[in-house]
């Protein structure tokens, strides 16, 4: 589980954890392309949609710079038409 803090924190700045179990750790700013959507996370949908934003990726021509991972944003009781999931994956930067 991930929590992220807005950008006015730095890890200096930041809030300290109360709990040992927490901790904090600085992610390096990166470009996600992201592919949203509802119902259950099963691993057979998840794969699903990673096939999809990889196939939407590869027709675009743009470059994957990492492994695709799952992102959950609901409490275990949502109903599933309403629940918020997304599949990502690192694509290299315009910038870089």
């Amino acid at each position: 589980m991930a929590f992220y803090l807005p950008a006015e924190y730095d890890a200096e700045s930041a809030p300290r954890p109360t709990d040992e179990d927490v901790t904090l750790v600085a992610v390096p700013e990166r470009t996600l392309a992201v592919r949203r959507f509802s119902w259950r996370p099963t691993g057979r949908r998840v794969a699903r949609e990673v096939e999809r934003l990889e196939a939407a990726l590869a027709s675009a021509s743009v470059p994957v710079a990492g492994e695709p991972f799952y992102m959950g944003y609901d409490a275990p009781w949502t109903l599933p038409f309403l629940r918020r999931n997304e599949v990502a994956v690192e694509v290299e930067s315009a910038d870089a």
